[in-house]
């Protein structure tokens, strides 16, 4: 059974027992901490998505660290121009322990509607899963249409189990690199990232490892 939960503007998938960084919270450490925007919960054949939450659902968990991530590096700089500037940044996280799912306490749907229902949604998961490609073009994007381009991409991924996947961002300037790059930096379960082998694109890539 796990749920995917929302919270500081993303999203996660979580299980009973797990341990995982998300966005900092003001919350002193050994504090519990219940999660009330879930968008989905998953027990097997039984699927219930939200609309935009799960109704009576719920995610406990305790506060078991607060700290940074590793500092990372921002250059800019404007060609012609002689303009630069050097920054690091390093991003606050709170660290949870998964205590329990709470699933809602609605009434349930007469046996044979409920299965239907739980039959309907599994399929369209099942769907979504066999079309998902394991690469996403972002190339021409704004920064911020990019960014939350590959944030679903990067959720589809994670609730789908990928291990690996590439994300076509192109040379240009970097700026489009760099941003994704700093996103990739605050997501959790992202392990590491890499530009692509020469052969296959190069810089233009970034080949994503998750957890």
């Amino acid at each position: 059974m796990y749920a995917i939960i929302k919270t500081g503007g993303k999203q996660y998938r979580v299980s009973e027992g797990e341990t995982l960084k998300i966005e900092k919270l003001d919350v002193e450490v050994g504090a519990e901490v219940v999660f009330e925007e879930v968008l989905t919960v998953v027990n097997d054949a039984d699927v219930k998505i939200g609309k935009p939450v799960v109704e009576g659902a719920k995610v406990v968990a305790k506060v078991v660290e607060q700290g940074k991530d590793k500092k990372i590096i921002v250059f800019k700089y404007k060609a012609k121009k002689n303009e630069r500037k050097k920054q690091g940044h390093r991003q606050p996280y709170t660290k949870v322990e998964i205590k329990k799912l709470l699933k809602s306490q609605a009434k349930s749907l007469p046996k044979q509607e409920k299965s239907f229902v739980s039959r309907t949604t599994t399929d369209e998961m099942r769907n979504r899963q066999l079309n998902f490609k394991q690469e996403i073009d972002v190339r021409g994007m704004r920064a911020d249409e990019a960014i939350q381009t590959v944030t679903y991409f990067i959720d589809d991924a994670t609730q789908f189990s990928a291990r690996q996947v590439r994300i076509l961002h192109g040379t240009g300037t970097g700026i489009l690199k760099v941003r994704i790059r700093e996103y990739l930096n605050a997501i959790p379960n992202v392990k590491s990232y890499r530009d692509e082998h020469v052969q296959f694109g190069g810089a233009g890539i970034t080949v994503v490892e998750l957890e």
